[in-house]
């Protein structure tokens, strides 16, 4: 896989990352009085997993704009 194509994926998985974690925290926000708490524990589990997640796609990014700029190095 290329730098460029790698930046692609991590970027890609930073969205991913934030959809789900947006979609958990409106589905904790909306809760009603009497939350199932089945669902509530799910909802904080997927909020863990995508900030875990998003972790993950920036250090890959990094990474990728680290090997990106040794390149550019090396041509130069």
């Amino acid at each position: 896989m290329s730098t460029v194509g790698a930046l692609n994926a991590a970027v890609q998985g930073m969205q991913a990352a934030e959809k789900k974690a947006a979609r958990a925290a409106t589905d904790i926000a909306t809760m009603s009085a009497k939350p199932e708490e089945t669902r509530l524990v799910q909802d904080i589990v997927e909020l863990k997993a995508a900030q875990a997640a998003q972790k993950a796609n920036v250090n890959a990014f990094k990474k990728a704009d680290e090997m990106d700029k040794q390149l550019i190095d090396v041509i130069a």
